[in-house]
């Protein structure tokens, strides 16, 4: 999912427009909805102030959006979320027993990534159970705490 992506997603989570993100991030009101469609589509690329104010309107941890491919355990771990939020389905958590047949395991040694994985798993186990809805999913991740810097 690319930056764009991501804020599109979110945006739209929130039951915003495109207009209404753009004047309270401090785009100027005649163009405030193309501002946030040039990001949305790629167009242009926010400067980090302008992602973090993006961030702090639509109450979410600036660092879950992500702009590269991951070079640390934090930036794998938010794509790993992102992927998650995709319908192809290219991310299955659960015990290796769980998987199914043919599937290929990844294993991570990394303890950090490894307590992650298991929060993951059991918010992803409470979802599936209907213990909490897709929304209180999705803001689980979206404000992940361990992701922020320390």
């Amino acid at each position: 999912m690319t930056l764009g992506e991501q804020i599109r997603q979110v945006r739209r989570n929130r039951g915003m427009t495109q207009k209404e993100l753009g004047m309270r991030v401090g785009c100027p009101e005649n163009s405030a909805d193309v501002r946030i469609a040039q990001y949305e589509t790629g167009h242009r690329m926010p400067k980090k102030e302008r992602l973090e104010a993006i961030a702090k309107v639509l109450e979410v941890n600036p660092e879950i959006f992500c702009r590269r491919s991951p070079d640390s355990e934090k930036e794998l771990m938010k794509m790993l979320l992102w992927m998650d939020e995709t319908d192809r389905e290219w991310v299955q958590i659960g015990e290796p027993e769980e998987m199914e047949k043919g599937s290929v395991l990844l294993v991570f040694t990394e303890e950090a990534i490894q307590e992650f994985l298991k929060e993951w798993m059991k918010q992803k186990d409470r979802l599936n159970s209907h213990e909490i809805s897709k929304r209180e999913y999705q803001e689980w991740k979206w404000s992940k705490p361990a992701l922020a810097d320390e």
